[in-house]
């Protein structure tokens, strides 16, 4: 699957959560990324104490199942 965009994803470092996970949803949008693919590709550019939250989330393995971008962003 090649991007159609030319459009950066966001990096994220811990401020303004509501406003990074607009723009992921832009850009997933845009890009018609796969729901199987979403997580995976926000938490590429994830940095600091967003990126150290990411790491702890994903060791306690809450979910046993392939996490949903639903299920990852929560209530916002």
């Amino acid at each position: 699957m090649s991007r159609l965009s030319r459009i950066d994803f966001p990096k994220f470092e811990g401020d303004d959560v509501q406003g990074w996970i607009y723009k992921c949803e832009q850009f997933f949008e845009v890009d018609a990324v796969l729901e199987s693919r979403k997580v995976k590709i926000a938490s590429i550019l994830l940095w600091g104490r967003a990126l150290t939250w990411h790491q702890s989330f994903m060791k306690r393995g809450a979910v046993g199942h392939e996490l949903t971008w639903k299920e990852y962003k929560g209530p916002f």
